[in-house]
């Protein structure tokens, strides 16, 4: 049971910063898919009047966070972000996310 247990612990950080992510995003009023077990993140930017790939570029170019187009995954108007790197690093990339979407 222990061995098990120790073999879960990225799947549980993992599960623990998508929920963070997920509250967060709810926060600033991005509408997402609940995640079912990924470690990414699909929010809808459409209300934003800008299409994904620019979005993207300007995220990346403002706020210093990459994410994905969604377009690339046959859903524009959203943009995939990743939940696996260490929760002070996703915190911080929630962050300037959250100050990006307020110079819009």
């Amino acid at each position: 049971a222990c061995s098990a247990a120790l073999a879960l612990q990225p799947v549980c950080r993992y599960h623990r910063q998508r929920q963070h992510g997920s509250y967060r995003l709810q926060q600033m009023g991005l509408s997402h898919p609940t995640p079912r077990g990924g470690f990414y993140l699909f929010p809808s930017i459409s209300s934003y009047g800008i299409d994904d790939e620019t979005f993207c570029q300007m995220l990346i170019e403002k706020g210093g966070v990459a994410a994905v187009p969604g377009s690339v995954f046959g859903a524009a108007g959203h943009i995939r972000l990743s939940c696996c790197c260490h929760m002070d690093t996703l915190s911080l990339a929630l962050d300037r996310l959250e100050q990006f979407l307020q110079m819009l």
